[in-house]
């Protein structure tokens, strides 16, 4: 089972090397050059995995109407991601010692 995890996570981590490099390639040629690369099927799926493009997409802002008219609501979605974040964690938190009780009376002799 572990064999076949890293073989995966290596394959993987190879095809996003891969792919960036192919992407970063593309990207130092001239506009059509970089087009006619990267706009067949394979190429949007390759350029997919690659951490430079990736990275410019996340920085990238929208000046769509739509999106200016709903940025509220992104952000009660990122205080909704936090709040979730942070129940968790407090969660955990109490129910950790509660399964261990060897754990919290060895605590509570120091």
């Amino acid at each position: 089972m572990w064999l076949f995890f890293r073989c995966f996570l290596i394959f993987y981590l190879l095809f996003v090397i891969f792919a960036s490099f192919y992407e970063g390639v593309a990207r130092y040629q001239n506009k059509d050059v970089y087009e006619k690369i990267t706009g067949t099927t394979a190429g949007r799926i390759i350029t997919s995995f690659s951490i430079p493009k990736n990275w410019q997409r996340l920085k990238s802002t929208s000046n769509n109407p739509d999106f200016i008219k709903l940025r509220s609501i992104q952000g009660i979605r990122f205080y909704n991601m936090i709040c979730v974040i942070l129940c968790h964690n407090i969660m955990i938190s109490f129910a950790g010692p509660v399964a261990n009780t060897k754990y919290i009376e060895n605590v509570s002799i120091l």
